[in-house]
């Protein structure tokens, strides 16, 4: 089984997507919903933001801004992320930090995400869908940000009309579809994915060096500039202090964290000096509060030896960094990813602060659909123009307070010999996936299955941790090949299928044997994938009719 994903065509995904919507009204397994608030909230650079169909999925959902994974001059491969990479429990915690794709493909991945919101958004006649702001990430030092590699990807996201993936985008939807001219004209007009930039630097960056490439990415290439604080801001020992009283002084914390990170005088003068460049040149700057925060690794919780902390744990050092640095400044633009979740939610968004993204409470159970909870949550939030200071400080005290942030113990569920590799016994392997691997699917004879798709796995291993039966989904779901190398190199025991050419070979307890029509419909419904009928006669896909709910003659 690789940990590498292969991204879908632009065409794959928008036949796929309309076909699922026909039978569910979902697109990727989330159910499409209404949202005609717009609250400034949705997914935060990670592993919700890095595939196309992450993007549609967080759409779906109701989000109305994303944060893309960051990139950087090194890809793929080269960033050596070990794997399990991710493990949820009451607190999240990470080893991975920019995009797994290559530069090229994460630049390709964010085209046809944007482009697919907008045709779906058409299709299905969500006209009270306005279409999500993508904020990129970049890091993590002004060499790599100035090179040929991400100078391109950042001159791309601003105009990306020039680029292969959106003239082939484009030419596929006139091919394909009949929306009209004049909407693929207007998609025409509107090459911009992005003209908002994260800026994204390691722990123990310079002062300097995070204001230089700040100031260059301002004045040099003329973005909106978002830079992104680290918690450890609050000072070593008021970091301590809180996470005692909130009952996690049992991780270990890195001194080195501390003596590296700039500090809160630091944060300040950077702060002005953007400020002033970026009012003379007609920019927005703010600062995005915060980094996720480094601790030990004690108990091989995931491989290596420090991981970056997430999650109700970070809350209330991530809003009390954003109090102190406001309190500095009192003239500020704040975004916030760092623990939200519903309890707090609408107290953040009434200090004012947006947009506000999340990514460990969408790696719970319920998944991109805890994006329409946290809406829910904040319906008819009272969003003042600019930050209120009195409110922040109140949010950040209540943080300490509150016991809702408080330490809880995580489940942990025993492993239960019951299980099987079509296991549909909750559906919580499908929902916590970011990269929508597994799918549950519905058979002709009523039974619900979840299968699992290779090529969009990374083997992150966040559905193991969710798992009531206590196995590990990634590993032990029977798994959609479409590769015949990996096929045959997975280990004969596992129940997999490779759909290839065409053609499909079903392997069961390490026999190759016949398909009943049951499961090739189940693996139709979680693909898409076109295949030829046993005899070979004729070719057996789930076509496309006529709804009320979708654009009259949506294709050609």
């Amino acid at each position: 089984m690789s940990d590498r994903m292969i991204p879908l065509t632009f065409g794959e995904l928008f036949r796929s997507g309309m076909m699922e919507y026909r039978d569910r009204e979902t697109l990727f397994g989330v159910k499409v919903v209404s949202t005609e608030g717009g609250l400034p909230i949705g997914p935060a650079a990670g592993p919700h933001t890095q595939l196309a169909g992450n993007l549609v999925a967080a759409f779906a959902s109701g989000a109305s801004v994303m944060e893309l994974k960051t990139v950087q001059i090194m890809e793929g491969e080269e960033l050596g992320i070990q794997k399990p990479c991710i493990y949820v429990g009451h607190e999240v915690y990470n080893v991975e930090w920019s995009t797994e794709l290559t530069v090229k493909q994460a630049c390709d991945e964010y085209i046809k995400a944007y482009l697919l919101i907008r045709a779906f958004a058409y299709a299905l006649n969500l006209s009270d869908r306005k279409v999500p702001e993508f904020i990129m990430s970049v890091g993590y030092d002004l060499e790599g940000i100035k090179s040929p590699k991400i100078d391109g990807f950042l001159n791309n996201m601003r105009d990306a009309s020039e680029t292969e993936e959106w003239k082939a985008d484009i030419a596929w939807l006139r091919e394909n579809t009949d929306f009209g001219e004049d909407f693929i004209t207007g998609l025409e007009l509107n090459s911009c994915i992005s003209d908002t930039v994260t800026l994204s630097t390691m722990h123990g960056c310079p002062a300097e060096d995070i204001e230089r490439i700040a100031l260059y990415l301002i004045s040099e290439k003329k973005f909106n500039v978002f830079i992104k604080m680290n918690p450890t801001l609050v000072g070593k020992e008021r970091a301590r202090e809180i996470l005692a009283e909130k009952g996690y002084s049992y991780l270990s914390l890195s001194d080195d964290s501390f003596a590296h990170d700039i500090t809160l005088k630091d944060a300040a003068g950077i702060v002005r000096n953007c400020q002033k460049k970026a009012a003379e040149e007609g920019k927005t700057f703010g600062v995005k509060m915060t980094n996720t925060f480094p601790v030990n690794i004690t108990d091989n919780t995931l491989p290596g030896e420090q991981m970056y902390m997430s999650g109700p744990s970070l809350y209330a050092l991530s809003v009390n960094a954003a109090a102190a640095l406001f309190n500095e400044i009192k003239d500020l633009n704040i975004s916030f990813s760092g623990g939200i979740d519903t309890k707090n939610i609408r107290q953040i968004l009434e200090t004012g602060i947006r947009p506000v993204t999340v990514s460990s409470f969408l790696l719970k159970p319920g998944g991109y659909g805890n994006i329409k909870k946290l809406i829910t949550a904040a319906e008819n939030a009272d969003i003042p123009e600019k930050i209120n200071g009195e409110r922040l400080d109140k949010a950040a005290g209540d943080a300490v307070s509150d016991k809702n942030f408080d330490s809880k113990k995580a489940p942990v569920f025993a492993r239960k010999y019951e299980y099987s590799s079509i296991c549909a016994r909750c559906r919580n392997c499908v929902d916590v996936c970011p990269n929508r691997a597994n799918a549950r699917v519905t058979m002709r004879n009523g039974f619900d299955v979840v299968l699992h798709r290779n090529r969009l796995c990374n083997e992150c291993g966040c559905c193991s941790c969710s798992c009531v039966m206590g196995h590990d989904p990634y590993l032990e779901k029977l798994t959609i090949y479409e590769d015949e190398e990996e096929f045959a190199a997975e280990r004969a025991e596992r129940d997999a299928v490779l759909v290839c050419g065409g053609k499909v070979v079903y392997r069961s307890g390490g026999v190759i044997t016949d398909i009943s029509d049951d499961l090739l419909e189940a693996v139709l419904q979680a693909t898409g994938i076109r295949v030829m009928s046993s005899t070979g006669e004729q070719w057996i896909d789930r076509i496309i009719e006529q709804d009320n709910c979708i654009q009259e003659s949506a294709f050609k």
